[in-house]
């Protein structure tokens, strides 16, 4: 317990499940918080990868919820260790916390997790933080020991515009340009269609768009990111949960009725996320992928997003958008 707030330790499937209404309203409350962040994504990667071994902890004020730490529990090295839910699949990881939320409330919830993890535990890893995450500066419970560090995989993050109008002003020239040369390359070559996933298709569309991330990587001599049997399972799991919360977007791009590009992606908080695309390989030389890119940006706008994020990563083509990299943290502290 903190001076000013309640600890409760949430290791049931039956207790998570009880919290989601809650976990829902703090998530909509907390500026900054991603999609990563939200009981949509969190719980199915629980249920999937950490079902035996998570404890969510919980802080609460005056019975009101106002910071929440989801975290998995495993073996590292043989011993048990401690770290923020979602594996390498999720891009933002750490918690949510309300502006009630003091220091003393984040000591508490750091202790609360060396009592919940399993006997010998001894480190508590926090992966992938945003800059401004509380979990980066909060004080640590007298003995403890930290260690922070930029993590490899940066975000590289597009500033949008008010208007479609003035994107060409955000653009790079030279990606404006290419744009602009490779739409009309594709009007000549066939009839050109943009698709957005409506109420009841998103399943649907994601196994098209995992579909053509599959062939992308396939000509590679490479497998894709989304053909796990956990992960297929985890996907399936999440989206119609991300859809009903009007989070998520799934787009395809077709050339004469072909799909020739496909893109999954999140909105929150004047946020667009690219999780991950793909294209058909036969649609090359029209640079589907960059075409769809392009949509996708031109709508977030029309969205009213400000920010156009890459999310983890530093391909080459997210700065030929004129994208920028942002850091994310991984604070690891060490319990005596």
């Amino acid at each position: 317990m903190s001076v000013d707030h309640n600890i409760e330790l949430i290791t049931e499937k039956a207790e998570l499940d009880r919290l989601a209404d809650e976990w829902w309203e703090l998530w909509q409350n907390c500026p900054g918080a991603s999609p990563f962040h939200s009981p949509a994504w969190l719980v199915p990667w629980i249920a999937e990868f950490a079902a035996e071994r998570f404890a969510v902890i919980a802080a609460r004020r005056m019975g009101h919820l106002t910071a929440l730490l989801p975290l998995a529990m495993k073996q590292e090295d043989s011993r048990p260790v401690a770290e923020t839910c979602g594996g390498r699949i999720t891009d933002y990881q750490g918690g949510i916390f309300s502006t009630d939320a003091t220091s003393d409330c984040i000591k508490g919830m750091f202790s609360a997790a060396k009592d919940a993890a399993p006997p010998g535990m001894t480190s508590l890893s926090l992966n992938r933080l945003a800059g401004g995450s509380p979990l980066l500066r909060s004080p640590l419970p007298r003995g403890w020991k930290e260690s922070v560090r930029q993590q490899t995989h940066t975000c590289p993050i597009l500033p949008l515009p008010a208007n479609p109008e003035e994107l060409a002003k955000v653009l790079p020239k030279r990606m404006s340009s290419q744009l602009r040369y490779y739409r009309r390359r594709a009007d000549k070559i066939g009839k050109v269609t943009y698709l957005c996933a409506g109420p009841g298709q998103e399943l649907e569309c994601y196994k098209r768009v995992a579909s053509l991330h599959e062939s992308r990587w396939s000509e590679r001599g490479k497998a894709g990111v989304l053909f796990e049997k956990n992960i297929i399972a985890f996907h399936g799991a999440a989206i119609p949960l991300l859809a009903d919360a009007g989070l998520v977007r799934l787009y395809l791009l077709q050339i004469d009725g072909r799909d020739a590009a496909g893109l999954y992606g999140f909105v929150a908080q004047d946020r667009f996320y690219y999780y991950i695309g793909g294209f058909n390989p036969d649609f090359r030389s029209l640079a589907a992928g960059t075409l769809l890119i392009g949509h996708v940006i031109e709508r977030a706008v029309e969205m009213g997003c400000t920010t156009f994020d890459f999310l983890s990563g530093s391909e080459p083509y997210k700065y030929q958008w004129g994208a920028k990299d942002t850091a994310v943290y991984q604070r690891v502290l060490d319990a005596a």
